[in-house]
């Protein structure tokens, strides 16, 4: 799965910074790395355009908005499985 973190202007003010840090935390990775079980990709993005959502997560195909530190544990979870 390839875990996106948007670092576009809205969503940087509004926290993606730390998103960025829990999640490389969390997967033992700095952004462009991949787990050693190939599940994740973490990448820093510029911009995703749903600045009205800030700050976003997107895992492949899915936009998370709004986003939260306490989400991101849900939101790996959901991933996990699959």
């Amino acid at each position: 799965h390839r875990l996106q973190v948007c670092e576009g202007t809205a969503c940087y003010v509004k926290g993606s910074p730390g998103l960025l840090a829990q999640l490389a935390a969390e997967l033992g990775l700095a952004p462009d790395q991949t787990t050693d079980d190939q599940a994740f990709t973490l990448k820093q993005v510029r911009c995703v355009g749903s600045c009205a959502l800030a700050p976003v997560v997107r895992v492949d195909n899915d936009t998370f908005g709004r986003v939260t530190p306490a989400d991101l544990n849900k939101i790996l979870d959901a991933y996990r499985k699959t």
